[in-house]
């Protein structure tokens, strides 16, 4: 309703076999994708469960408004998790 539509595919029948890499922030393209939730500490750790990993704990902006934490999912895809306070 709101005009955003977010789709995230896994081909079961024919997945591709490579090495997970990391994905760097920096690389051309879709750098990552950012959420916001409702407890960045929840999330986090619901993201190291199911194989993924964090590049930084949830910090306070300098402004007090967000928290903010970087990981990637079990396939290497660069996250932003964002708590308004």
């Amino acid at each position: 309703p709101d005009g955003y539509l977010l789709e995230l595919l896994q081909y079961h029948s024919h997945p591709e076999q490579r090495e997970v890499t990391k994905q760097k922030s920096n690389q051309l393209g879709c750098s990552h994708l950012a959420f916001s939730v409702i407890d960045i500490y929840v999330v986090c750790e619901a993201v190291n469960k199911m194989g993924g990993s964090m590049i930084n704990p949830p910090a306070l902006t300098n402004d007090k408004k967000v928290k903010v934490a970087y990981c990637h999912d079990n396939e290497g895809n660069l996250m932003e998790i964002v708590e308004v306070l």
